[in-house]
């Protein structure tokens, strides 16, 4: 991966015999050499695992395969690294195992990354019919929008006040720039309602382009509190990595949803 490399040692010693280990070779243009910058070993090297059999690198991650782990029962196992920014070392954060391993799978004979995506393949699952897995890399944020304190079947009182409360977990995502979406829509009326930095709370003839755009963190709000027509209503609480103020599908990182229904 650019000026990175990654090197498996898997009959390495360091962690007993043959637990394996990892070696990651940065590229020096000055003086045209390659440099040791890192050895990684499993945070519960075992003997024999063959740490190191397979490996995947990204500029954020790392995955190390160890098909002979004792894993579960012995089905092998695959652990994440990642670049921790501030101080530029590569710190184990998960041991990577299949739901339903069993023994002599080879889970971490192969392993690959895309975006916030690992997979792992595990050639001798199942008699031999061989499986992939895939895990999420990082912690999603957790959203949750709620009418008056519910999630769904919602039923309002004509002239009672509706309570849209929105509340964002960051994750592994604290402080990544984000666009985030509070839209309210009327199914029978067909207007809008947005919330966020263009303005005050509105409903508006169509959709609007109105959110809140800056670095991911924690908060908890109160995004509408009045009375509204009588009708059907839909709400959404979206989360975008792309923030540019226009809705994409593709950067979506996760979205909640709430109905609820304005009674005459």
């Amino acid at each position: 991966m650019g000026d990175l490399i990654a090197i498996g040692a898997y009959f390495d010693d360091d962690g007993g015999h043959w637990s394996g280990s990892a070696y990651l070779f940065g590229y020096d243009p000055g003086s045209a050499t390659w440099t040791e910058e890192a050895k990684l070993l499993a945070s519960d090297s075992d003997s024999g695992a063959h740490f190191g059999n397979a490996l995947s690198l990204s500029e954020e991650f790392l995955v190390v395969g160890a098909y002979r782990d004792s894993g579960i029962d012995g089905c092998g196992a695959a652990y994440l690294f990642r670049l921790d920014q501030s101080s530029g070392t590569w710190q184990e954060k998960h041991k990577l195992l299949p739901s339903d391993g069993t023994r002599y799978d080879k889970f971490g004979t192969s392993v690959g990354l895309s975006g916030h995506h690992a997979f792992v393949g595990s050639p001798w699952h199942d008699d031999h019919q061989g499986a992939v897995y895939l895990y999420g890399l990082v912690d999603r944020p957790l959203l949750d929008i709620t009418c008056n304190e519910q999630d769904e079947n919602v039923m309002i009182p004509g002239g009672a006040n509706v309570t849209l409360e929105v509340d964002v977990a960051s994750g592994d995502f604290d402080g990544y720039p984000v666009d985030i979406w509070i839209l309210a829509r009327s199914v029978t009326g067909g207007s809008v309602w947005s919330s966020g930095s263009h303005g005050a709370p509105a409903w508006l003839p169509g959709w609007g382009n109105v959110y809140f755009t800056g670095g991911l963190f924690d908060f908890s709000a109160t995004v509408l509190d009045r009375p509204l027509p009588i009708g059907v209503y839909a709400a959404w609480l979206v989360l975008e990595l792309n923030p540019n103020g226009v809705p994409e599908t593709a950067y979506i990182i996760d979205f909640d949803t709430v109905n609820f229904l304005v009674l005459p």
